[in-house]
């Protein structure tokens, strides 16, 4: 028996003959980890943590399109070879969930020296084969215990799991991802555990789908991504063109977007912008392949956008007053580009962490920015604020009230013996190594803002419109999952940030070299040939963003009962509840459930309750007769990904509710559109669509909602939280109607054959509520790439949508 399991139930082994195997008796247990996203260590070797306790049942609870995470270890006293998982399909009452809903990987780890009991973890990374990376030793005698990762046979990781060997023990990852059509309810799945030398072990993953659905967080989630967009077959990170920035190619870009939406961060920081060509002319030709690709991934349009290298670029200089009427009339021609893609809100960068003479400095190229239309955007200390606080629209603000570099931190934590010290100093090291330890338990805590300057600095900020980020709270450098989830998660909501965006996804240095990989410990991810490989800190920043979507939802019901049901006892106590969280010792896990409970025990007052979409009969008698549609989405489930292009999710679009029913949930990123061929000008066309707007006050500002160009013309229906705008691309053009858009109606828009004008019809009476001529679109409004195209449900406009339906030529209610 293994002495650190001690007491547990073990599985009973038999004797049996496996071929090519030797007969072997060996005792395994297996340990459910409880709660997997921890700070503890599980690494062979070594006592496993209280955290692991032994069990063959898994429980998950998840809100339909969540991710949630279960693991368990297997510990042997006997090697174990060729270990598989096997997983059976999650079945309930309501039916069997999709075979691919439950993903189970490796946990691979890696310990870089000693490490403080298991309070400083070993660093661990997500994979389906367990020999793809290996450590190899390289000490040194300053670092005895340094060593290197390689990759024997490329930075590739398998498709599918691979046959594990277990020497030891050997920690497994399992992420369920419920289906966006998953009806709640209990679920059960089996799972299996096959050596082939030895008997298998069974567990059970229990899911329970709650009966509700998760709103956006109420925070942006966005990360530095230092990279550079090249062409494929070009010279890459992989060949060493990685410095500054790593080179990637748009197949390995798309793979890293999405696999940031997938753990809820949903608008990186952009490492382009736009540029001067060789003429001396404006080049949006990179910023468009960028901006392409993010939405692509369901990323925009409507979110705003940080990027960097941007003509108008801030400089800590003073400008004279043609330069600034120079950069003016620049940041105006961009913003106006930028609009006309779907973005109203582009920032520009300062300089990197700039502070005293050098941010001030920077004050005249601010102010040019804003006005031109655009928007700042810097990381800085909290000392910004009495310097540049009228001209920063975005302060990305260190948390490290301290002022003590984290990263140097774990790299003395990381060491045998703390630095600086000589080695017969022990008593010195001891005291060194105690300092350094306490300080990074500070820092890896959530920061009691009530005793630092940092709380003035916020409220002030909020108070002139302005949002703050946080930024290094902790680095992504820190293998602490936990601390992750607390601090990008409740704790952005508790100390008062708009959201964060920390330093980095993958870092600005790495040269794999021949087989080694020297990417940093800074990144959440490890980039592969073929994609990333997760690190468990980036698993918990994703059940950070969760839990302040679980908030996001709670405070929302909250506040749809607290006017019929403000009596109720339960919302008091909820209120209460709210306002005595404390985040910074709080069990995440624990509050997750508790505010699970809250949100399905205010939904039974009724009060959250909507009533089904009443449509007025009235307003379908006019439709003409017999009408056929060339494209149409019939609000039936999600439109079809092959006709509809825009990559929707759950985070942006909810389906069936009520039925029939289509649900932009309010969260930027999500739209949908398709080339339309055949809708000309000369031939006319028809649009209509059916929505009713359920929160008119998330609408951040003017919206164009559904945008339709044929070959000669932009026009676009924008909406406010009053009135809808027949335009066109120009920014101040227009015919405006008042319309109470929280009741339902049907929209057409027409342009009869050849005509120069365009119609909108409302509830299918038989004149025009609007009638509008476009001006013609030209370049650089429009060009080959945006013209003949449709365009509807942008999803930060929280509606529910009928259908969306359109076919060429000209027809328009009957009498």
């Amino acid at each position: 028996m293994n002495p650190r399991i001690g007491s547990t139930v073990l599985i009973p082994i038999l004797l049996f003959a496996v071929t090519a195997l030797p007969v072997v008796q060996a005792d395994y247990t297996v340990h459910v980890v409880d709660t997997p996203i921890t700070n503890r260590s599980i690494v062979a070797g070594k006592p496993l943590p209280d955290v692991c306790k032994p069990g063959r049942v898994l429980t998950v609870s998840a809100c339909r399109g969540e991710y949630e995470p279960a693991s368990f270890v297997v510990v042997t006293d006997q090697p174990l070879k060729g270990v598989e998982i096997e997983v059976g399909a999650l079945k309930g009452s309501q039916g069997t969930l999709d075979a691919d809903a439950v993903d189970v990987r490796i946990v691979w780890h890696w310990v870089a020296g000693s490490r403080i009991g298991d309070l400083h973890p070993a660093r661990n990374v997500l994979v389906k084969n367990d020999s793809m990376l290996m450590v190899k030793p390289m000490p040194t005698e300053e670092y005895p215990a340094r060593s290197i990762i390689v990759a024997p046979n490329g930075l590739r990781d398998a498709t599918q799991l691979q046959p594990v060997d277990i020497d030891d023990l050997k920690q497994f990852w399992i992420t369920v991802q419920v289906p966006r059509e998953a009806k709640s309810g209990s679920y059960r799945a089996g799972l299996k555990i096959k050596p082939q030398n030895a008997p298998p072990a069974e567990l059970t993953l229990n899911l329970e789908v709650y009966p509700f659905e998760l709103l956006a967080p109420m925070m942006e989630n966005s990360i530095y991504y230092p990279v550079t967009l090249v062409a494929e077959g070009s010279p890459d990170w992989r060949t060493g063109k990685w410095v500054n920035t790593a080179w990637i190619t748009p197949k390995q870009y798309l793979l890293e977007l999405e696999n940031m939406v997938a753990h809820g961060l949903t608008n990186p920081n952009i490492y382009t912008g736009v540029q001067w060509d060789a003429e001396g002319a404006m080049d949006f030709d990179n910023f468009e392949k960028v901006l392409a690709l993010r939405e692509q991934a369901g990323i925009g349009p409507g979110v705003p956008l940080y990027a960097m290298s941007n003509v108008a670029e801030p400089i800590s200089k003073k400008l004279s007053v043609d330069e600034k009427k120079q950069r003016v009339e620049d940041v105006r021609m961009i913003m106006d580009w930028a609009r006309q893609r779907g973005y109203p809100d582009l920032y520009w960068a300062g300089m990197d962490e700039a502070s005293g003479s050098r941010l001030v400095g920077e004050r005249d190229s601010f102010q040019a920015v804003l006005d031109g239309g655009g928007k700042t955007w810097v990381a800085c200390s909290a000392g910004f604020y009495n310097l540049v606080s009228d001209v920063l629209s975005l302060p990305v603000v260190m948390c490290n009230p301290n002022n003590v570099p984290l990263d140097r931190l774990q790299e003395s934590l990381s060491l045998d013996h703390p630095r600086m010290l000589p080695l017969d100093d022990h008593e010195g090291r001891a005291r060194a190594k105690a300092r350094l330890i306490a300080e990074y338990e500070q820092m890896v805590s959530v920061i009691p803002l009530e005793k630092s300057g940092y709380r003035a600095v916020l409220d002030s900020t909020h108070r002139r419109g302005n949002r703050v980020f946080a930024y290094a709270f902790p680095w992504t450098s820190a293998p602490v999952p936990e601390t992750h989830r607390r601090t990008h998660g409740l704790a952005l909501w508790q100390m008062g940030f708009d959201g964060s965006m920390n330093w980095a996804y993958t870092h600005i240095k790495g040269s794999p070299g021949p087989g080694a990989i020297r990417q940093g410990g800074y990144g959440y991810v490890i980039r592969t040939e073929d994609g990333v490989l997760d690190k468990l800190r980036w698993e918990g920043f994703r059940e950070g963003v969760d839990d302040v979507r679980y908030l996001t939802t709670l405070i929302d019901v909250l506040g749809r009962v607290a006017g019929t049901y403000g009596k109720e006892p339960l919302v008091a106590e909820t209120l209460k509840w709210l306002t005595e969280l404390n985040v910074r010792k709080a069990d995440l896990n624990a509050t997750r459930l508790e505010m699970a409970r809250r949100i399905i025990a205010l939904r039974e007052l009724g009060g959250h309750v909507k009533p089904l979409i009443e449509i007025d009969p009235r307003k379908l008698k006019g439709a003409p007769a017999n009408e056929e549609w060339d494209i149409q989405f019939s609000g039936d489930g999600l439109p079809d990904s092959e006709i509809w292009k825009g990559h929707p999710n759950s985070m942006k679009f909810h389906i069936d509710l009520p039925p029939g029913f289509l649900l932009a949930v309010g969260n930027p990123g999500g739209e949908f559109h398709r080339p339309v061929s055949g809708c000309t000008k000369a031939t006319g066309w028809t649009v209509e669509w059916g929505m009713k707007a359920e929160t008119l006050h998330q609408l951040p500002a003017p919206l164009d909602l559904v945008s339709f160009r044929d070959d000669t013309n932009a026009v676009a229906l924008r909406y406010t939280k009053t009135s809808v705008t027949l335009k066109d691309h120009l920014p101040d053009s227009g015919a405006t109607l008042d319309l109470k858009l929280d009741e339902y109606h049907l929209y057409r828009l027409v342009r009869q054959p050849g005509s120069d004008t365009v119609e909108l019809y409302i509830d299918n009476r038989p004149e025009p509520a609007l009638a509008f001529a476009p001006a013609a679109c030209e370049l650089p409004h429009c060009n080959v790439n945006n013209i003949n195209r449709v365009q509807w449900g942008n999803s930060v406009f929280q509606a529910r949508w009928n259908f969306f339906r359109y076919h060429k030529g000209a027809t328009i209610p009957r009498n």
